[in-house]
């Protein structure tokens, strides 16, 4: 939607673009859950300044029709007859002498409740490995509304950085090291246990054994873990290394038809080379076992009672 403000109205700036914006989520242009702009975005689009765009949400979130997460943004909560109900029951007390402060924990607790679902819950993804926090997130966002941030663990592990989100994911590998440091800091950590998809499994177990099988890595851990993974697979065939900013050279340097290439199914931009090449390649990625993700939804529930 566009903002268009009438600075020779009656009406002030911010009652003008707060009802537009309100009209926009009755009219179904915002659903509940979607994230609206950022207040320096809405700056940018109608000029206005900064103060007068923080008093348009405020008043927004005042009528019931929006919710701010720190440090995620700025949601739209819908708009029910129950919490019109709601806000109208806030301005009475108020009218009456109620205390503010008290009303409006009493009306966001409320509203926290009815409309938690649409908000995504903040998690930070703590592990050494981009490629296998990058397959964790994915499996984790299938059975939760997350907003997952990846952390390398070498700073969280020695207490020198401690990631804002409330909730910290990692590995059994690297629980019990990050343990300490969330009770310190007061966060709820949470732990996977990975294992390989099945399809996957099936496809390497079929290998000859003297083929030459080439692994595309990004980190030293992800070439530790993926050949950790093949060895308790049986895989003992001989392997030709390949960082991914060496791809590029060492495709050249080897026929295609002499090697298997087992690869991170985040590294898009190499699977569709591999392709294009007619390369021979696995497509490689670790899974959350379904007793994890079982226990994970099982506490994020809990928390959001």
């Amino acid at each position: 939607m566009r903002i268009k403000i009438d600075m020779n109205g009656n009406s002030p700036a911010y009652i003008q673009m707060s009802a537009q914006i309100a009209a926009a989520i009755r009219a179904g242009e915002y659903r509940p859950g979607d994230k609206l702009p950022s207040e320096a975005e809405f700056c940018h689009e109608t000029g206005l300044a900064k103060g007068t765009v923080r008093k348009t949400f405020d008043k927004l979130e005042e009528e019931g029709y929006i919710r701010r997460v720190h440090g995620s943004g700025t949601y739209v909560q819908g708009w029910q007859p129950e919490l019109r109900r709601m806000v109208q029951f806030d301005n009475s007390c108020k009218k009456e002498g109620m205390k503010p402060d008290e009303c409006y924990r009493l009306l966001k607790e409320a509203c926290g409740r009815f409309f938690a679902a649409d908000i995504p819950d903040q998690a930070a993804m703590i592990d050494c490995t981009p490629e296998i926090a990058g397959d964790i997130t994915r499996e984790l966002v299938k059975i939760w509304n997350f907003d997952m941030k990846y952390y390398q663990i070498d700073g969280v592990r020695a207490g020198t950085f401690i990631p804002p989100e409330e909730i910290w994911i990692t590995t059994k590998t690297h629980f019990e090291e990050i343990l300490p440091v969330a009770e310190k800091a007061g966060k709820a950590l949470l732990q996977v246990r990975l294992s390989v998809p099945a399809t996957e499994e099936e496809e390497i177990a079929a290998l000859d054994d003297d083929c030459l099988l080439g692994i595309v890595y990004d980190s030293q851990d992800f070439l530790m873990h993926i050949s950790h993974t093949l060895a308790l697979l049986g895989r003992h065939n001989t392997y030709y290394l390949c960082q991914k900013e060496e791809w590029c050279d060492k495709k050249r340097a080897i026929r295609t038809e002499d090697i298997i290439w087992l690869v991170s199914v985040q590294e898009e931009e190499i699977i569709r080379q591999m392709e294009t090449m007619g390369s021979h390649y696995i497509v490689f990625n670790y899974g959350v076992t379904k007793d994890s993700l079982d226990e994970i939804r099982a506490i994020m529930e809990q928390r959001r009672k």
